[in-house]
């Protein structure tokens, strides 16, 4: 048993995960031979950020396939409305399925997160990992005596958070009407509103640089760079509104599978554009007099 429309989506996320591929080999590249550590602090938050959509991508592409095949037709058989959920030992497939899941949402909040880094650093100048994530300052006012750093308590604070989104989702085996079937991730409300506020937040600031450059005048090359990289993780939010919407459209399956389809490559296409944006925002075309964006 199978979901028919996941086989033909393999294709587009093949081809996204390929985009994505590329442009975390072409940053790569632009730095090759020095450190990781010592390179601007924009590249490693896009790189960081592809690299985890492309571990996110790999196992979602294999998730959806094979989360049905091991629950037998007979269980479907007239069965409406009847879900299999969870780390059911009973369907070994189903099992696994959610054992994936839980190694692919890490590297999702990690794009959100480094994303939002850097959105802020573009935008207010300010590394939100050295300043925030990993500073030696106190958590709390000195006169209060409690020797906590920040990189001692905010690291264990989002591990803990990962943690919770991990747990909060699951992949699902819905079975509609006369055997049809369709995986789906149940989202909880948590994940869902965390995952749209980091992106949303990252969106507003990139908008709002934009709508800075086009009032200053300013080298072309640093201005088109800039463009690109607000492109880059414009395009990814629209994209995660768009499949929410299609998600909630769709929910109950009764279009047609080429419709479906339809919709669902589109939103693949618009995910791939922020790779395709980034691409082109690191690709220099000419050296910059002024100080380097990714600075």
């Amino acid at each position: 048993m199978i979901e028919l429309h996941q086989i033909y989506l393999l294709i587009a996320k093949i081809v996204e995960l390929a985009l994505y591929f590329y442009a975390v080999f072409a940053l790569n590249k632009k730095y090759h031979g020095v450190k990781f550590s010592d390179r601007p602090a924009l590249h490693r938050f896009f790189i960081t950020g592809l690299s985890g959509w492309i571990i996110y991508l790999f196992f979602d592409s294999i998730i959806y396939v094979i989360a049905p095949l091991s629950i037998p037709e007979s269980a479907t058989i007239n069965a409406v409305n009847v879900v299999f959920s969870g780390y059911d030992s009973a369907y070994p497939s189903l099992l696994w399925a959610n054992i994936l899941r839980d190694l692919a949402i890490p590297g999702a909040l990690f794009m959100a997160w480094t994303y939002c880094g850097a959105s802020v650093l573009i935008n207010r100048g300010t590394n939100i990992n050295e300043d925030f994530l990993f500073s030696d300052d106190l958590v709390f006012p000195k006169h209060w005596k409690i020797p906590i750093k920040k990189k001692q308590l905010y690291p264990v604070l989002a591990f803990l958070f990962i943690l919770l989104m991990v747990y909060l989702d699951r992949i699902e085996v819905h079975v509609i009407a006369d055997g049809k079937i369709h995986v789906t991730s149940a989202w909880g409300i948590i994940n869902s509103l965390s995952l749209i506020l980091f992106f949303t937040f990252a969106t507003i600031l990139m908008v709002q640089q934009m709508r800075f450059l086009r009032t200053r005048s300013m080298e072309l090359e640093y201005k088109r760079r800039a463009l690109f990289l607000g492109w880059g993780i414009i395009s990814f939010t629209i994209g995660l509104y768009y499949w929410a919407l299609t998600g909630i459209i769709f929910q109950n399956m009764t279009a047609s599978e080429t419709l479906i389809l339809v919709f669902l490559y589109l939103g693949h296409v618009i995910w791939s554009s922020s790779a395709i944006f980034i691409f082109f925002a690191f690709h220099q075309k000419g050296k910059s007099k002024e100080n380097n964006i990714e600075s």
